[in-house]
């Protein structure tokens, strides 16, 4: 066969391999994809063929052996091959089920030959003895042409072995008289063979696999020679990246570097660089890159890319046009390495939570005992084929011992959280590799869920019959007992929701996901949840959630929100409402009423009424006197009695403003309800009216829900959650804990509006009167309305909210003329608050949260968002507490307010689901009569109100200043959206590296409308927090930028190893120079965060920046010395390893002894004592060392008249932070330096 492929090239054709062992069909498959015209084969497969219309020649038939041993043959053709014929097509497995054929060019396979040869044998080794190299791959299998090209077209010698060979003693005997001195295979086979019986063995290859330490620590016990660990695709020829183990190397967890026809990119979603320890994909092109798959052009060009990072030079040459999508996970590490992190595809979901497989397999392989593992997500085949399967994790391990799966279990559940924990594990005798030497995954074993008779538990009851039925019906599974565990039968947190629901759909009982995870067995499950719930006392004590069914009355708490509504709107205050409309099909109407009745008794809020006590005074209470049967304000309007003209529009509205604008908030009612029917189409609306009082935008999704409910009476809405009442209460209480951290918060941001809100009024038209206002409206198309919402998000790495934000902002910024602006911004309210016993997910009323933000607009759109961005996240808990700790205050909120209510039900878009009876229930827009009373407009200047329904965006801005003025705004608004739209897809990232999955929150920024600016980096084990209670108080006027920390981000993680200060500080520069392009720059930093302070520094000036001043908090430098003056050298349990890495070459030009002649101000705040309370000793010895340091080694790396030093008086490293009067003294200090 090897002859025969080499002839095949020699004639300028390509080979496609075809092992026998193939099914009929995939070779079917093959032949009419490649339309191949010769097959070459043995005799005893040729009548595999005979049906297709094609030459065959047999290898072993007598003509041809005839014709190879005629010597009087002397034809011998010159090849008829160039580089860029293909050499081979050789098919993978695909995705759709039909393998892809790979076509690979000579040219590459010659420029893989030419990199390997050398690198492996040397660039002289063709005055060496020649390598002797073992042909083991399937010629199937592309690690066969690494075989042939460094022996056959290397002036190498390939051995080549029987296709039945078997590792015994004749094995080996016949390796060694050949004298093989170079071998190549997966990983999985290596543990096959043992390598001490290999005398002239001089290189080991292993690619195809994950090398593991398992393996490879299985190899060095028998081999002490040089081992290459190989990465490559059958894309991209075999072989890209390679790492060497030289003779007494260990273990490394590294991919290593490419080789020479190989270019890598590391790169994001975005097609983004990223630097050291960023997780993203690898691309790869170069000399290397197949010419893609063959009749696959779709999907060629999924893979095979445009290459955004050609050079001119690469362009004018015609090379590296394209990159390959590899789907494998990597980072680069500081050596300039590659670290295999897994596959896109490895990663999953179960139970609703991402996991990668990778890690799993790790922690099962490191169990003692345990050789070899492999994890794998199977799908769950469900009894019910209606049903889509599910994934579940099974563990399969290779073990010399017989182990309990519970200890295996116990030992991993040490390690990995529940939902990373296999359903099952099994034990396998050995991992089952394919003929190319990988994972046979089809091989493994496979099993059902379905239970073992000797371990069934059958049900005690009909309440146990009832629930082993859910379990059953949910799982897919036949038969479940009281004592399976839900999650171990393949269940997951979709699962468990489904559980809730048919608990409560087929027992009327109200459980939560909550108790299904506690209590994962019906018999647990019922001893519990159910059987505690049959008493009222003890269910209220033991329910997860403090649910109560039985009427509630009495007085209750206004929740900040309404407050604010009574202080502001006392004249027209009954007609100040929310309308809604939604979609149905045609109903009877006796029915809806019905069901109307059913809706009002199930949700309290409708018997809620308001009485006023003294001059401005409310309160609420619950009011059961109410007959809803008998005052039901309902009405039946058939719009088709009004016509077709225009005027019909506004006979309806006023209809639907004469049904809301009797409203009486002491009296009732608060809300309307109508059937509008008589439309063209076969359909009907259920509009509602309701006093803003006791509804928000969140509660007409519940009404829409629950009353379509009731009406098809298919679902009973089961047991309430938390009251009104409840949550007043509650949201009091959290004001009263919260007022001190997020009261400094709220009350250092609030201090300018009031001048904001001055200006906005006196200076830019607004009207003083309430009555005054104009109103207009912007609306963006479907498309922009679908780029907006799905494209801009993940290219700005900004949500929706922080987009419109950063395009009123502008707006603001034109019509203002200031850089800082001020909104009032409008939340759903409905936050979790600390108090597990809430559930307002299903509570009808009004909990709306307002409070201000700051808009802070640059001339860059990048940075702008990048503020906001910022800004958003600084809010604590979204803005739950300002109510309650600053009160909704004129004064203390701005006068333009924002409000985005998000996306409503789109209508179903196939016909079938939009006509008749099968037509849903959603909301929709349209007309709903006037909301609220011409005298009941608040005091804002300027409102902007917008929500996306029926695929647009739409936003009504209403204004109390001039026409004209409000025009500018909304077009400026509408403008610079459109902006945003245009640019999300020429533009540059927001920032050149992507660190949106390990790094969320860069930074805290504080005081944003201050000119100079601190930048503030973190200690070691924490992040901006570390000073909320310290210098933050004291620096009030500057705009403090705290940074988090990325290091101990990762840290945590595991991830850290190899960082170095100096990549860090490149990081944190990027983020600096968004915010401050240019210098004069000031930081501060705390111990770690005075070390990052001083190399971004460093940096800054090498870079040409001028740096003012450097304030460092007892930061300990040159921790090598340190640790070797007090005999500690490199102790991992003293520092971590980042500090003893870091030690500047530090050069007159740069930022040396010239320092001096730079005007840098370098301060170090040092420690006096010592920390008593230090856990280890070589910690204590380390902190004594610098306390009776004068400089903390800075001095070895600057001229010690550089650097200021300034006691901090019997305080140590850590106690200087509680100390009220030196954290005063330290901000004093800083105060008189920056400017």
């Amino acid at each position: 066969m090897i002859v025969s492929i080499l002839a095949v090239w020699k004639s300028g054709a390509a080979y496609v391999p075809v092992d026998p062992s193939y099914p009929d069909e995939r070779i079917q498959f093959i032949l009419q994809d490649t339309k191949a015209k010769i097959v070459i084969s043995n005799k005893k497969y040729m009548t595999r063929f005979d049906r297709y219309d094609i030459i065959k020649i047999a290898l072993d038939c007598s003509l041809l052996n005839q014709l190879v041993n005629n010597k009087r043959m002397t034809f011998n053709p010159d090849p008829n091959t160039t580089k860029n014929n293909l050499a081979y097509v050789i098919y993978t497995s695909g995705t759709t089920g039909q393998p892809k054929g790979v076509m690979i060019e000579h040219a590459t396979v010659v420029a893989l030959r030419n990199d390997v040869i050398h690198r492996f044998f040397g660039a002289d080794y063709i005055q060496n003895l020649p390598k002797a190299i073992l042909f083991l791959a399937n010629y199937g299998f592309d690690l066969s042409v690494e075989q042939i090209v460094l022996s056959i077209l290397g002036s190498n010698m390939l051995i080549i072995i029987s296709n039945t060979f078997t590792v015994d003693e004749t094995f080996y005997a016949y390796l060694n008289a050949e004298r093989m001195t170079y071998i190549s295979m997966t990983p999985s086979q290596v543990l096959a063979i043992d390598l001490r019986q290999l005398k002239h063995l001089e290189s080991l290859m292993l690619g195809g696999e994950i090398l593991s330490k398992i393996v490879f620590d299985k190899v060095r016990s028998q081999y002490i020679g040089k081992v290459r660990n190989v990465y490559g695709l059958t894309e991209t020829t075999i072989c890209n990246v390679f790492y060497v183990y030289e003779n007494d190397a260990k273990y490394k967890n590294s991919m290593g570097v490419p080789l020479s026809n190989t270019k890598v990119f590391v790169l994001n979603r975005n097609l983004q660089m990223l630097p050291v320890h960023a997780v993203g994909e690898l691309y790869l092109t170069g000399n290397c890159l197949s010419r893609g798959y063959l009749n696959r052009s779709e999907l060629t060009a999924e893979r095979f890319l445009p290459n955004p990072f050609q050079t001119e030079q690469e362009k004018k040459n015609g090379k590296n046009a394209r990159i390959y999508k590899t789907g494998d996970l990597v980072r680069w590490l500081p050596e300039g390495e590659l670290e295999y992190m897994g596959r896109n595809d490895q990663q999953i979901k179960i139970r609703g939570l991402r996991i990668e497989l990778g890690e799993i397999e790790a922690v099962l392989s490191s169990y003692q005992g345990v050789n070899r593992s492999v994890v794998l997500a199977k799908d769950h085949k469900k009894k019910n084929t209606e049903t889509a399967s599910k994934k579940y994790l099974v563990g399969y391990y290779v073990s010399d011992e017989d182990t309990d799966e519970s200890h295996i279990k116990q030992y991993m559940q040490t390690k990995l959280p529940d939902y990373m924990i296999p359903n099952r594990l099994v034990r396998i005798d050995k991992v089952p590799v394919t003929i190319n030497g990988k994972l046979d995954a089809k091989a493994l074993p496979e099993f059902d869920f379905s239970i073992d008779e000797n371990d069934y538990c059958a049900p005690r009851n009909e309440l146990e019959v009832k629930l082993c039925e859910i379990w059953s019906d949910i799982l897919g599974i036949e038969k479940v007992g009281i004592t399976d565990d839900f999650f171990r039968l393949g269940g997951d947190s979709i699962g468990s929701l489904q559980i809730v629901g048919r608990i409560e759909k087929d027992l009327d009982l109200h459980v939560s996901v909550k108790d299904v995870f506690a209590c994962n067995t019906v018999d647990s499950f019922c001893r519990n949840v159910v059987m505690k719930s049959l008493n009222p006392k003890i269910r209220e004590l033991c329910d997860t959630h403090c649910y109560k069914n039985e009427v509630l009355n009495g007085e209750v708490p206004l929740l900040p929100i309404q407050e604010w509504f009574f202080m502001n709107y006392s004249a027209g205050s009954s007609h100040w409402n929310q309308a809604f409309l939604i979609e149905t099909p045609i109903l009877d109407e006796d029915k809806l009423k019905d069901s109307l009745i059913k809706l009002m008794e199930y949700h309290d809020t409708f018997k809620l009424r308001f009485k006023r006590v003294g001059d401005m005074k409310y309160f609420q209470y619950y009011d059961h006197s109410i007959n809803i049967p008998v005052i039901l304000p309902f009405n039946h309007l058939d719009v088709s009695s009004l016509g077709q003209s225009q005027n019909s529009e506004i006979l309806l509205h006023n209809i639907l403003t004469k049904w809301q604008s009797r409203f009486d908030i002491e009296k009732g009612p608060l809300w309307a309800v109508g059937y509008l029917s008589g439309f063209a189409q076969e359909k009907a609306q259920v509009w509602f009216a309701m006093h803003h009082l006791i509804v928000d935008t969140v509660s007409w999704r519940i009404i829409c829900e629950d009353l379509r409910r009731i009406y098809d009476g298919s679902v009973k809405l089961g047991r309430k959650g938390s009251s009104y009442g409840e949550w007043s209460r509650c949201v009091q209480s959290y004001g009263t804990r919260k007022s001190t951290t997020e009261g400094l918060y709220w009350r250092n941001l609030v201090r300018n509006v009031c001048c904001f809100n001055d200006n906005l009024s006196k200076h830019y038209g607004a009207s003083v009167s309430r009555l005054v206002t104009n109103a207009t409206s912007i609306t963006l198309n479907t498309i922009q309305t679908c780029s907006l919402l799905r494209d801009c998000p993940h290219a700005y790495g900004a949500n929706i909210n922080g987009l419109l934000l950063t395009a009123l902002g502008y707006a603001l910024k034109k019509l203002t003329g200031n850089r800082i602006n001020y909104v009032t911004l409008e939340g759903h309210g409905r936050e979790d608050i600390g108090d597990d016993n809430m559930d307002i997910s299903r509570t009808v009323g009004w909990f709306t949260t307002m409070y201000p933000v700051l808009l802070e607009s640059d001339d860059d759109l990048m940075r702008s968002i990048m503020n906001i961005k910022a800004h958003l996240m600084q809010v604590p808990n979204k803005g739950i507490g300002y109510g309650t700790i600053i009160g909704y205050k004129e004064q203390d909120l701005p006068r333009v307010s924002f409000n985005y209510l998000g996306q409503f039900e789109a209508a179903p878009s196939t016909r079938a689901m939009n006509s008749g009876k099968n037509r849903r229930w959603y909301l929709t827009d349209g007309i709903v009569g006037a909301e609220r009373a011409e005298d009941a407009f608040g005091d804002d200047v300027i409102a902007v109100n917008g929500r996306c329904m029926k695929g647009q965006i739409r936003f009504n801005i209403t204004s109390r200043l001039n026409s004209d003025r409000t025009a500018q705004l909304a077009n400026s608004f509408k403008s610079k959206l459109e902006d945003i739209i245009r640019d999300c897809f020429t533009t540059k990232p927001l920032i050149e590296i992507d660190y949106s999955n390990d790094f969320e929150q860069p930074f805290v920024l504080l005081n944003a409308d201050a000119t100079n600016i601190l930048f503030v980096l973190p200690p070691g084990g924490g992040g901006a927090e570390s000073y909320f209670n310290n210098i933050v108080q004291h620096l009030s006027t500057y705009k403090l930028v705290l940074f988090n920390n990325y290091y101990y981000n990762l840290k945590v993680k595991n991830l850290e190893k190899g960082l170095s200060y100096e990549t860090l500080a490149r990081l944190y520069i990027k983020y600096i120079k968004l915010i401050q392009s240019k210098g004069p720059y000031n930081f501060l930093g705390w111990s770690f965060g005075g070390i990052l302070a001083f190399e971004i520094s460093r940096q800054l000036n090498n870079a040409g920046e001028r740096i003012a001043n450097i304030f460092m908090i007892d930061s300990y430098f040159n921790v090598n010395k340190a640790s070797l003056e007090i005999g500690k050298t490199h102790d991992v349990g003293m520092i971590d390893e980042i500090n003893h890495s870091y030690l500047p070459q530090i050069e007159n030009e740069s930022f040396g002894l010239n320092i001096a002649n730079m005007n840098i101000n370098i301060v170090l705040f040092k420690a006096s004592t010592v920390d008593k309370d230090d856990r280890l000793r070589v910690q204590l010895a380390l902190t004594e060392y610098y306390v009776n340091s004068t400089f903390n080694c800075l001095d070895t790396l600057l001229n010690h008249k550089c650097i200021r030093v300034i006691e901090m008086h019997r305080e140590s490293h850590l106690s200087w932070v509680s100390n009220k009067e030196v954290v005063a003294n330290i901000c004093n200090y800083l105060k008189s330096f920056l400017k």
